[in-house]
């Protein structure tokens, strides 16, 4: 079966890591760490990055044979490939800059799945299938329908986080946040891509990004901000098909269990965006909630007292009825007139 000591294995973790340490500070610009120490740990599923030690899973050490013998096969996103420059890059991607809540925090897992593809890239320049087998799991891994029967890609953006996962959809927040985010920074590098300065705007608006919000938490909005300053003036950023004299006003939001309602108006015209708060309200202990069927929506009237999820449609299936006495919504409608 052969050896199961890790010690044999710790040269191909150090230059691994001092690979990817080279290749990220041209990426993302230079480290504050001196030094970064990288150990083992017991646990097979996971790395884990703290600021300047990695701490790597036992079976990594093992390599492909051990492995195999053990019934350990490599799972989709070239796990064992790229734990150490996944977590490597964490350094940089949580610590140099963290997340301000848990509607940014797919930043974090999703920069460091793009640099492991980075790593790929450039380490195996004679293999790229190991690159194109990266991407094409990351892909896999958001279409695949899970036990319950949803894709990742259909339950709800990255900003919704870790809420994404709940007793209705499973744990799928994390085949959101890793390959979904990851997908997102490799579409913004192939859109500034260039065949004469390749990577160089790319790298230009990482290293800008890392330098102006360095120890900080930063949010989606802080990075949206990042990519319009930097994206080439030939490319519009824009969703396809709209016209720029579309016009929307009405907001709906659909609910965790499928329910959706008006939630108020915000003028977009063509291909702009506004951000705009809507106040909730908060209902009163004895008040109760109630859905009712119709062809059009009425106005949202006082909040229930526990909002859940919800994510933003423009154009609103029908309303679905609801259980009377069910609390868990995000706001509240004016009952009609109930018919004989």
């Amino acid at each position: 079966m052969g050896s199961l000591s890790t010690t044999a294995a710790n040269k191909t973790a150090l230059t691994e890591a001092q690979i990817a340490l080279q290749l990220y500070t041209d990426y993302f610009g230079p480290l504050a760490y001196k030094r970064v120490h990288m150990t083992q740990q017991t646990a097979c599923n996971y790395g884990q990055a703290w600021p300047g030690v990695i701490y790597i899973p036992t079976c990594y050490y093992w390599g492909p044979t051990v492995r195999h013998q053990l019934g350990m096969q490599q799972t989709r996103g070239a796990y064992w490939d790229t734990v150490a420059p996944h977590e490597v890059a964490h350094l940089w991607w949580g610590h140099s800059v963290g997340w301000n809540s848990y509607r940014d925090q797919w930043m974090s897992e999703g920069f460091s799945n793009l640099s492991a593809s980075l790593f790929l890239q450039v380490v195996y320049p004679k293999e790229p299938q190991r690159f194109r087998n990266f991407w094409r799991d990351m892909l896999f891994l958001i279409t695949e329908r899970n036990s319950q029967g949803f894709r990742p890609i259909e339950v709800g953006p990255v900003t919704q986080g870790y809420r994404l996962s709940s007793g209705r959809t499973g744990s799928i927040a994390s085949d959101v946040l890793y390959p979904k985010g990851a997908y997102i920074l490799h579409m913004l590098r192939m859109m500034m891509w260039s065949p004469k300065e390749g990577d160089t705007k790319f790298k230009g608006m990482l290293r800008d990004f890392i330098s102006t919000y360095k120890n900080q938490p930063v949010t989606t909005e802080d990075f949206k901000a990042m990519v319009e300053k930097h994206m080439l003036p030939e490319v519009k950023i824009t969703q396809s098909g709209v016209s720029d004299g579309f016009v929307m006003r009405p907001i709906y939001i659909e609910l965790q269990d499928g329910r959706v309602m008006r939630l108020g108006s915000a003028t977009l015209r063509g291909n702009t965006s506004v951000a705009q708060k809507v106040n909730l309200g908060q209902a009163s202990k004895t008040s109760r909630c109630f859905f009712f069927r119709r062809k059009e929506p009425r106005r949202p009237t006082a909040g229930c007292s526990r909002p859940v999820s919800a994510s933003v449609r423009t154009r609103p299936p029908a309303v679905r009825a609801a259980r009377s006495g069910r609390t868990s919504c995000a706001t509240g409608w004016s009952p009609p007139t109930p018919r004989a």
